[in-house]
């Protein structure tokens, strides 16, 4: 990175074909009431007019720095950024997503007089509806297990990262914390933000939580970056392991290794549920291999996933979604009981994976 002190925050948006959205985030981006700051703005290859948005932006404020590369997906262009950030903080921003004015402000006020090394915000979900309307809801993110007040310690084993989600955008790191722990995205095209994420967290000395929702995530719009993710579900895999590397191979976040063993397993349910039943065959024999160790050759042939398995993952998440929603401060107790009801069950019996194999 380059040197830092030359301003207080560097928010890193990269873009790849973003022109139905860009111009409303980068409208909210240089309305942003924190006065230190460079937004670095990184075309990913886009072949509409996202960069030419971008240009006509950064003319009008040279706090925009306008980077280009051939498209190689958001992790990578999110590692030039880094490489190219001059702030003390850095922060995150999808291009199809908007930021409250006040975010940042708040953020950097908030790490700087707790002394943080990291600091999350709350945010609402952008779902769409039927005849253009949105529906708004908020994720109530930063209700933790282990959190004194609204600062938490990763060092202690109680603070569980792992209940938080994986994306970068409602988050802020300290350079220090970056520069001290030299992890980068993964070069993986899709889900290449978990295992920066929760490394950073289970790395940070202090976490603090902003329990104001200020950040607004367009959630599997038509083109958006959600969206993008959909038939890539096999991607998440290898970042699975990249991440259970790091956690078993660095002493310092070795007590994490149960919280993300949960996570790992609950994670892998999710995108069974959502994979295109022309490969969920294939997608459950890669769970048996990365949670048992797999069958022999003969049985694995012969595995498919129990036919009543997704609908038992798809009616948990739904009722646990909607509890969500109901539940609002007490989110925090509700999200522990619906991770353990779906290990609980969504778990194949014996007789499941006998008549499969047999």
């Amino acid at each position: 990175m380059p040197n830092r002190g030359t301003v207080e925050l560097s928010i890193i948006l990269p873009f790849y074909n973003s022109a139905r959205w860009l111009p409303s985030c980068l409208k909210q981006l240089c309305k942003q009431r924190l006065s230190s700051l460079e937004i670095l703005a990184i075309d990913d290859g886009s072949t509409d007019d996202s960069a030419k948005i971008a240009e006509d932006f950064a003319k009008k404020d040279p706090r925009i720095r306008l980077l280009g590369i051939e498209h190689a997906g958001p992790g990578i262009a999110r590692n030039i950024g880094l490489e190219n950030a001059r702030g003390k903080y850095i922060g995150f921003v999808d291009s199809d997503d908007l930021a409250e004015v006040s975010m940042f402000e708040t953020m950097v006020a908030t790490a700087s007089s707790a002394n943080a090394d990291a600091v999350v915000c709350d945010y609402f979900l952008l779902r769409p509806m039927p005849f253009g309307k949105v529906y708004t809801q908020r994720a109530n993110s930063t209700h933790l297990v282990g959190q004194n007040g609204h600062i938490a310690y990763p060092a202690e084993s109680r603070f569980n990262p792992f209940t938080l989600n994986p994306a970068p955008w409602n988050k802020i790191f300290h350079r220090d914390l970056l520069e001290r722990i030299g992890f980068r995205f993964s070069e993986e095209r899709h889900y290449e933000d978990v295992p920066f994420v929760y490394t950073c967290l289970m790395r940070a000395r202090r976490v603090c939580l902003i329990d104001q929702p200020l950040y607004h995530h367009r959630y599997r719009w038509p083109g958006s970056v959600s969206a993008a993710k959909v038939e890539r579900r096999f991607d998440i895999f290898a970042v699975l392991a990249q991440l259970e590397n790091t956690v078993r191979s660095t002493p310092e976040i070795s007590h994490q290794l149960d919280n993300f063993l949960a996570f790992r397993t609950n994670t892998l349910l999710y995108h069974l549920s959502l994979v295109h039943s022309s490969m969920r065959d294939a997608f459950w024999q890669r769970i048996q291999k990365t949670l048992h160790g797999g069958f022999d050759r003969q049985q694995s042939a012969n595995l498919s996933c129990p036919q009543t398995l997704v609908l038992r993952i798809r009616m948990i998440n739904a009722i646990g979604q909607t509890l969500l929603f109901l539940a609002g401060k007490r989110a925090a107790a509700l999200m522990r009981a619906h991770r353990a009801l779906l290990s609980w069950f969504t778990a194949p019996s014996q007789t499941d994976v006998s008549k499969k194999s047999g």
